[in-house]
């Protein structure tokens, strides 16, 4: 059989269930021979250029394996600014580049192939097809910056959309296992806003609707593939926890309501901290990649994807929620409950959006000291070197535009008028995230104790 008819038949078996997993159209036997053809081709289509880096398939999407690394020099030193996007990660980004002697961005000197942006967001463990030379090109890129090998200094990763990508983690875990993970998280609904205006205002493609409607559209969709997020409960998931750890060996079934977690070990987390962690992230995202669903082969070469350079093949990227995931960026909860199957907490460092408006260079200190570094060699660099840092990202329609912060970063201002004119479709938004708030708000206070309290809620206002 092609691989064209095993793709349409796997096709037809999912389209064949509905949200609660009944079997719609194709008989048991039928269903079953194709399963098997499917699991066959995936696995066969191995090659020794992934040898060892391989990814469990009960736990990530099958294509998010990584090429070999084992001939490459790694930095020792790696870290990442996973998200989320227009929180001020590029504002963070920047300051920590231009200001910090130790912490160094990728070089793109040698290199025609950098876009804009690219310095600060690589995109590389959220692309599909993910290639030797894109890995060999990414690690040259920091080599040019600096020694890998050089222990006093780390190199950073701003790619804020690895955190919402599900193979993200999966990839990045079997690259960089004692990587050190800054989060920034904004309100929800306010983040949705930002990214919405930008896309309107840059004209990016493809082109955005109006805010109500990308709200109503994308949660259609997400309640359609049975991603009903916001309606999963503490209780329900504690429920679906315990039932899955009586029996390691069975998946679970999603339901229309919720997505029950997975029977996993939970690693590095105590029993208390296990009971409110999920896969549900996975289960609802686990082959969407930069490009879309991927539903195409395990292994992409050069020569399948010409001359699409270095794209995934057409056909084989879908866009099954929507290009611009605007709401479902939202979910912090359930997104950081599954970078935990693959990374310690004390990897990671939270921050709220307000802490880098209200006390900058308080947070800034703090997010060096957590890279290992001394603040105190914190230093104001030549006006041309944050001229330069900043210009590497800012988009070219922002030119001659005030779009750019004295503080470092850029940010496109909202017409005031927007906030009355979508009041309902905010107003929904805000409903709609409060179950999800209100866990994120129980990872934060079970997980990473030490940023709960009064001085994290001063901050931490959209969970008020």
């Amino acid at each position: 059989m092609t691989w064209r008819g095993v793709h349409t038949a796997c096709k037809s078996v999912r389209s064949s269930r509905g949200c609660a997993g009944h079997v719609n159209i194709m008989t048991l036997d039928v269903m079953l021979v194709i399963f098997l053809i499917c699991t066959s081709f995936s696995r066969s289509d191995y090659s020794a250029d992934f040898a060892g880096n391989e990814v469990a398939e009960s736990e990530c999407c099958y294509a998010a394996n990584i090429p070999n690394i084992s001939q490459f020099s790694l930095p020792v030193n790696m870290a990442f600014i996973i998200g989320a996007q227009k929180s001020g990660t590029t504002y963070l980004f920047d300051e920590l580049v231009a200001k910090h002697p130790h912490i160094k961005a990728r070089s793109k000197d040698g290199s025609s192939s950098f876009k804009f942006n690219s310095v600060k967001e690589p995109h590389l463990f959220n692309r599909m097809p993910l290639l030797w030379t894109h890995m060999m090109e990414y690690l040259k890129s920091y080599a040019l910056a600096g020694s890998p090998q050089d222990r006093s200094l780390t190199f950073l990763d701003g790619t804020p959309d690895y955190m919402h990508i599900a193979s993200s983690p999966c990839r990045l875990s079997k690259v960089f296992p004692d990587a050190k993970l800054i989060v920034v998280l904004r309100d929800p609904v306010q983040r949705a806003l930002s990214q919405w205006n930008m896309i309107r205002t840059l004209s990016q493609k493809p082109p955005v609707k109006d805010f109500d409607l990308e709200v109503a559209g994308e949660i259609a969709l997400l309640e359609n593939h049975c991603c009903r997020l916001e309606e999963s409960s503490d209780e329900e998931a504690l429920e679906g926890d315990e039932a899955g750890l009586s029996d390691r060996s069975e998946p679970q079934q999603k339901s229309s309501k919720t997505l029950n977690p997975s029977a996993r070990k939970r690693r590095n987390l105590s029993a208390s901290h296990r009971r409110h962690l999920s896969t549900a992230w996975n289960d609802c995202f686990k082959c969407t990649f930069w490009c879309g669903n991927y539903t195409g082969p395990l292994r992409l070469s050069f020569k399948d994807i010409k001359p699409f350079k270095s794209r995934a093949p057409p056909n084989t990227c879908t866009q099954v929620f929507g290009p611009h995931a605007i709401v479902r960026r939202g979910f912090y909860a359930y997104q950081l409950e599954w970078w935990l199957h693959h990374f310690k907490p004390e990897q990671f460092l939270i921050i709220d959006h307000n802490e880098l408006l209200d006390k900058s260079q308080t947070t800034l200190r703090r997010v060096v000291k957590f890279l290992g570094h001394d603040p105190e060699l914190l230093q104001e660099p030549p006006e041309e070197v944050k001229k330069e840092i900043v210009l590497s990202h800012q988009p070219e329609k922002a030119a001659g535009k005030e779009w750019v912060l004295s503080t470092g970063g850029w940010s496109i201002p909202r017409n005031k008028s927007v906030d009355n004119q979508y009041a309902e479709a905010i107003h929904r938004l805000n409903e709609y995230y409060k179950p999800a708030n209100e866990r994120l708000r129980s990872l934060l206070n079970s997980v990473w104790p030490k940023s709960s309290g009064a001085q994290r809620d001063a901050a931490w206002r959209f969970l008020n």
